[in-house]
């Protein structure tokens, strides 16, 4: 359960950085071109950290081994590490939100 819960974590971050990129007028991109996107039009304009960038590519690649079964298995550990990197991710997404508001 691990595994789908893992990928479960990419799709909380997709969410979270649709909404985000909706919220300056951008239209919802495919989820490999969503890292791009928010260095483009919200880490080089200061909005948020490169770090955020970096976390939805990382989720995005998990998810895609995932799926590809390159990823068989996920410990506990590794887990709880994409858990918080996806709760810190949607975190910074709804501040950037509540912010525009």
């Amino acid at each position: 359960h691990l595994l789908t819960a893992s990928v479960d974590c990419y799709w909380a971050a997709i969410d979270a950085a649709h909404s985000a990129l909706m919220s300056l007028g951008v239209v919802p991109v495919s989820p490999e071109k969503v890292a791009g996107v928010l260095e483009e039009k919200m880490v080089k304009t200061g909005i948020i950290e490169k770090k955020y960038a970096l976390i939805m590519k990382e989720l995005y690649n998990l998810s895609k081994k995932v799926t590809k079964r390159e990823i068989k298995d996920i410990k506990g550990k590794d887990y709880d590490r994409y858990r918080k990197l996806s709760e810190d991710f949607v975190k910074r997404m709804q501040l950037y939100i509540e912010k525009r508001k």
